[in-house]
């Protein structure tokens, strides 16, 4: 579109920088980036990225987790986090993601009402019906943390979702990657 004058008017005038070396904004210049942004985009991944997916899935299809205790007093090579241990008809083990609510606000050495332990392999909630959590010290033990194939669900309750299932410290990097645990 042209004026009077024969000037384009199609697009605005594009202010000169005020001195050199000072540039100003550029109107016309963000309308076209903004524009190319609204075109459809396909994404792929890398061979690099590809590799890494393939690798994390082998990785935790082939984990061995016979040897995997539950819970152990020192850490190694599982995936764990440190739970509070306390005494129940056996040693029962804290199972909550936010360890803090473990524990009676009133007397930290007694369970919190409504918090998930396993005791002697059963899963218990105190308040429930002969289930009480006494003695617990300053002492922790690791558990096992159980994973998602994906990653994307970590819990120290596996709670009859076979799907789930612990996993070595190495694999658990990979699975990862760089986003972060909801757990420890």
């Amino acid at each position: 579109m042209t004026d009077s004058a024969g000037n384009d008017k199609s697009l605005p005038d594009i202010p000169k920088a005020v001195s050199a070396g000072t540039e100003q904004p550029n109107p016309a210049r963000r309308r076209l980036l903004l524009g190319a942004a609204a075109l459809p985009s396909v994404y792929t991944l890398t061979s690099g990225a590809q590799a890494a997916v393939a690798s994390n899935l082998r990785c935790w299809a082939s984990t061995s987790t016979q040897n995997a205790m539950p819970y152990t007093m020192a850490d190694d090579q599982w995936l764990r986090a440190q739970v509070y241990v306390g005494k129940g008809k056996d040693a029962a083990y804290c199972v909550l993601a936010n360890q803090a609510n473990c524990l009676d606000p009133t007397d930290p050495t007694k369970g919190r009402l409504g918090s998930v332990w396993i005791d002697n392999g059963q899963r218990v909630i105190v308040g429930n019906p002969d289930v009480t959590i006494t003695n617990i010290g300053s002492n922790r033990a690791y558990g096992l943390v159980y994973v998602s194939q994906d990653g994307t669900i970590n819990t120290l309750d596996r709670n009859g979702q076979l799907s789930l299932q612990p996993v070595a410290d190495s694999c658990w990097t990979s699975l990862l990657g760089g986003r972060t645990s909801s757990i420890g």
